[in-house]
């Protein structure tokens, strides 16, 4: 038995190719995948699929494109700026063809299968050794994995993940709410600026009458244009005060927030059992500790006032 047949994966794939009316037996499939970038790019949701006679490209409800692996000379794995692609060369033709693309976490599911896939093509063999890739994947939707992830992007509770954050920043939800009040005044003072121009170059700069005006009160005139330069000045200053206030607020909250969440994850690393840890590299378990919640903390100092 293949070990894709043992896998969620497989299993989830077959499943949506019967729903989406496909006739192809389960013994029929050496290899099935998915890919979310057609051809050209754009956003698709398929399904390619292995047989010992052919290739076929299933999109939606549909079979997009079907080849006889006789035709085909090689499978090509083509990596490229923010998406992988496997294309294939034509034994009559030495111009490459593009089946299918998919975004970079596909890029080692891809490259795995490109070289099964060649193999089978010179020597009929289709050996699943090694084919673990398709095991960390989304029983769901089938989205692979990110490298040490077990988690679905896709699939997650967003609600419950926003629920586990609030209740980290809760402590500090004073300083957030002055965050955002201060993010509002920001704002209000950008709404300023323009008026304050638009009263510099109307009254002064494109006014046909300043020069008459300056003939009868020079005085009059250079204090009125002095407190609008004036006051465009401190729209200017307090405008940067409130950002440094602001981003003074966001540090405090997000360096309290780092630490308490690398405490939360070294305690949970200390309970892991000897066999548990002696799976994971210590880069693996340092990137956890360290990398992991400083992407947390960025997102604190960079996002939350604003969503708030």
């Amino acid at each position: 038995m293949h070990m894709e047949e043992g896998s969620y994966y497989r299993t989830a794939l077959l499943k949506r190719l019967r729903d989406n009316g496909c006739g192809l037996q389960e013994n029929q499939i050496l290899s099935v995948f998915s890919y979310n970038l057609d051809k050209n790019g754009s956003a698709a949701d398929g399904i390619a699929i292995l047989t010992e006679t052919e290739f076929i490209l299933w999109e939606g409800t549909a079979e997009r494109e079907a080849h006889a692996l006789s035709s085909i000379q090689k499978f090509v794995y083509r990596p490229e700026v923010g998406s992988v692609a496997v294309e294939c060369i034509w034994k009559e033709s030495e111009e490459p063809y593009v089946f299918c693309r998919g975004s970079m976490d596909r890029q080692k599911l891809f490259g795995l299968l490109v070289n099964k896939y060649n193999l089978f093509l010179e020597k009929g063999i289709y050996r699943q050794e090694g084919e673990n890739a398709s095991e960390r994947v989304c029983p769901v939707c089938g989205t692979p994995f990110q490298p040490g992830n077990s988690i679905c992007l896709n699939c997650v509770n967003k609600k419950k993940l926003l629920g586990r954050l609030w209740d980290i920043l809760r402590p500090h939800k004073a300083k957030l709410i002055w965050s955002s009040l201060l993010f509002i005044g920001v704002l209000l003072i950008g709404l300023i600026n323009p008026y304050i121009n638009k009263i510099l170059v109307d009254s002064y700069i494109n006014n046909p009458e300043i020069g008459a005006a300056i003939a009868s009160d020079r005085g009059r005139v250079f204090i009125s244009f002095l407190l609008v330069v004036l006051l465009m000045l401190a729209a200017y200053i307090l405008n940067f005060i409130i950002s440094i206030i602001r981003n003074l607020l966001m540090m405090q909250v997000g360096a309290k927030v780092i630490v308490h969440l690398r405490m939360m994850v070294f305690d949970k690393v200390q309970e892991l059992s000897l066999s548990g840890i002696s799976k994971k590299t210590t880069g693996e378990l340092m990137n956890r500790v360290v990398n992991d919640t400083q992407e947390v903390q960025n997102f604190i100092n960079s996002q939350v006032p604003n969503v708030l």
